[in-house]
């Protein structure tokens, strides 16, 4: 895993917590209620073009 792929998870926790909500990464689907934020994680091997559908 390189860098920028270790620091996804902190960023995006450090964002979220500026925003006032809480984000969890597991699981197997995306959802919110609007105070939390669960999105799956991203398994290791992931092929490229799922990261880059994650870094958008």
């Amino acid at each position: 895993m390189n860098v920028v792929e270790q620091a996804l998870p902190i960023v995006v926790k450090t964002l979220a917590g500026k925003l006032g909500v809480e984000i969890h990464i597991g699981g197997y689907e995306a959802s919110t209620d609007g105070h939390t934020i669960r999105i799956p994680a991203l398994p290791i091997d992931g092929s490229p073009s799922l990261r880059a559908k994650a870094y958008g």
